[in-house]
């Protein structure tokens, strides 16, 4: 890689790509790539790779120059913009590489109409610590219409610059008289005072109207070392709303905590039962015969989906839903119920080894628990039970052992008995030959829909301008993911309501050799349907050429056109074709 730049004039460039991005390059030859995205002559595919070397090794005048390149009208726009802002985060984060530019610059990004660009700059702000931007910060975390998400992300950058702005923030939002901004403030105050955050946490738990702000108090808590028990602690002074505690305990689990401590103490508050034991063999094969003889698992799919228990932003089953987990498809299958029962009552009896999870500490005092994806010497990379990855520097790591299943101990509290008979009795059918068998037909099953339809488009079907701008443009945040049922169909009423009759929802197909393929909406009555921006047939006696690629089908919902019928599409060929494909699954 020394030699890179006499290279650059004997080889042809896609050569010149491709030894930059598989050649090991010390951090002063990073300079070479930055030449060539200066050169202006890298294809548009290229450029995203070469941008993220340029993170991944670039010194500080390398990373002024993508610096430049973000802020300006004219640079890097979209994904690209996006790319840069979280490298050069975890360049700042990582490996301490901070270029001298002007911090200021990136101010009118904080408020980019585009909140994944937004976020993507206030997670810069953070890891660069620029008191510059700590006004602006403030401004945001205080104001009342800050959604939810921007405030907290503009509290944890102002609480990593720290100084008077920040106190006298936390200050603000400890005195106002919303208990959400309390939470907030309660929350960002964790990080300098642990025993009074808690404290202030339990007190305002024992308000009866508190639960909605619990996942704020807790997600805050749990991530410091020891917060689980400080909390308890500061619980165990007084009762509180057994509603409270349900909530409490259910956000523990849907962050895949299962601290003995905090657990215990809110599953007696709630009035639940605590479970230590595992079942004994007898009591194994008791359970197992009733789930057969009475589950149901039509209604424990159903159960499996919901929100609460959050079963599905861990596990994917037909290849949709969370990579956290196991992909479930096969599992009925390949495994008895009793062990479909104990995985449910005590997961830490049977993690696979691709599933163990590692408890960080950090020196900072924050705890991370989650599965290694990745690690060097700069640092790890772990994923939480939410599918949130978590990027830590190794020279920060002061503490780390082997952690518990992500896979929360008391789920099962959230369920009556039945329920848990149903829901046993699906995961236990699936993969066998029947309904829950692994899906032979190319149903899209992972989907995403748009949470909010703009008015102009629920009375109208959008013409190929607002297609473009308000569909195909919407940011990535404005998007929810969905998922199809086992066979292919999509629950339409789960996301419907006198406020959405009209839904847009989104689907990916990868393709990899070119060829006609169809897009079959079964009972398409409603149903307007593009493939990647242009209008696409629904029937199978139609077909649309898609080249080698990533496709994107769009199809517009009118709900008050199907009589309450599901929706279910498959991605077929015609005979004859040559296309290859994969509809896109995951989380």
């Amino acid at each position: 890689m020394k030699r890179l730049p006499r290279l650059c004039l004997l080889l042809p460039l896609t050569a010149v790509i491709v030894i930059a991005m598989v050649a090991p390059a010390p951090a002063q030859d990073a300079g070479a790539m930055v030449r060539l995205l200066k050169s202006g002559r890298l294809p548009p595919e290229r450029v995203g790779s070469v941008l993220n070397l340029v993170c991944q090794r670039g010194n500080a005048e390398d990373l002024a120059y993508i610096f430049e390149q973000t802020v300006k009208a004219d640079g890097f726009t979209g994904p690209l913009r996006q790319q840069a802002l979280t490298g050069l985060a975890t360049a700042a984060h990582t490996r301490k590489v901070r270029p001298e530019v002007n911090a200021e610059a990136l101010l009118p990004l904080l408020d980019d109409p585009d909140p994944t660009t937004a976020a993507a700059a206030v997670r810069l702000a953070a890891a660069w610590q620029s008191s510059a931007l700590a006004g602006p910060l403030a401004t945001r975390a205080l104001a009342p219409g800050t959604s939810d998400e921007a405030r907290r992300m503009a509290l944890a950058a102002l609480t990593a610059i720290g100084g008077p702005q920040a106190e006298e923030t936390i200050d603000k939002l400890l005195a106002a008289p919303d208990p959400r901004l309390q939470s907030y403030g309660i929350a960002a105050l964790a990080g300098t005072d642990l025993t009074e955050a808690a404290n202030r946490a339990a007190a305002l738990l024992r308000e009866p109207a508190a639960g909605a702000h619990v996942g704020v108090l807790l997600d805050a808590l749990l991530d410091r070392q020891k917060g689980s028990e400080t909390l308890a602690t500061a619980l165990a002074a007084g009762e509180i709303p057994a509603d409270n505690a349900k909530l409490a305990l259910r956000h523990m689990y849907l962050a895949g905590r299962s601290d003995a401590q905090l657990a215990d103490l809110l599953t007696r508050l709630a009035g639940l039962h605590v479970e230590t034991l595992p079942p004994t063999p007898e009591q194994l094969k008791a359970l197992s015969a009733e789930a057969l003889a009475q589950g149901d698992p039509q209604r424990g799919e159903a159960i499996f989906r919901r929100a609460d228990l959050g079963c599905m932003k861990c596990h994917a089953v037909s290849g949709a839903g969370g990579d956290v987990g196991p992909d479930l498809s096969p599992v009925g299958a390949t495994s008895p119920v009793d062990y479909v029962i104990t995985s449910i009552l005590h997961p830490d009896l049977s993690i696979k080894e691709s599933f163990l999870t590692r408890n960080l500490i950090t020196s900072d005092g924050m705890f991370h628990q989650g599965i290694v994806i990745d690690r060097d010497d700069n640092r790890v990379i772990v994923k939480d039970a939410t599918g949130r990855k978590i990027t830590i520097p190794a020279a920060d790591i002061e503490e780390e052992s082997e952690g518990r299943s992500l896979m929360p101990k008391g789920l099962a509290n959230f369920l009556t008995h039945a329920e848990f008979l149903d829901m046993v009795r699906f995961i236990g059918e699936l993969g066998k030959p029947g309904p829950y068998a692994i899906r032979s037909q190319p149903t899209i099953q992972r989907w995403r829909y748009l949470q909010e339809t703009p008015a102009e488009l629920a009375d109208k079907v959008p013409d190929t301008q607002q297609l473009n701008e308000l569909i195909l443009g919407a940011p990535a945040g404005k998007w929810a993911p969905f998922y199809a049922r086992v066979n292919g169909t999509l629950p339409l009423a789960e996301i419907s309501g006198p406020a959405n009759s009209v839904l847009y929802l989104r689907g990916d197909v990868d393709v990899s050799e070119p060829g006609e393929v169809t897009i079959v909406v079964e009972q398409p009555a409603g149903i307007t349907a593009w493939v990647d921006g242009v209008p696409a047939p629904t029937q199978p006696a139609n077909a649309v050429k898609l080249e080698k690629g990533m496709h994107t089908v769009i199809l517009r919902v009118d709900l008050a056109k199907r009589n309450g019928n599901d929706l279910r599409v498959v991605v077929d060929k015609p005979a004859g074709s040559a296309a290859s494909y994969t509809v896109v699954g995951g989380p």
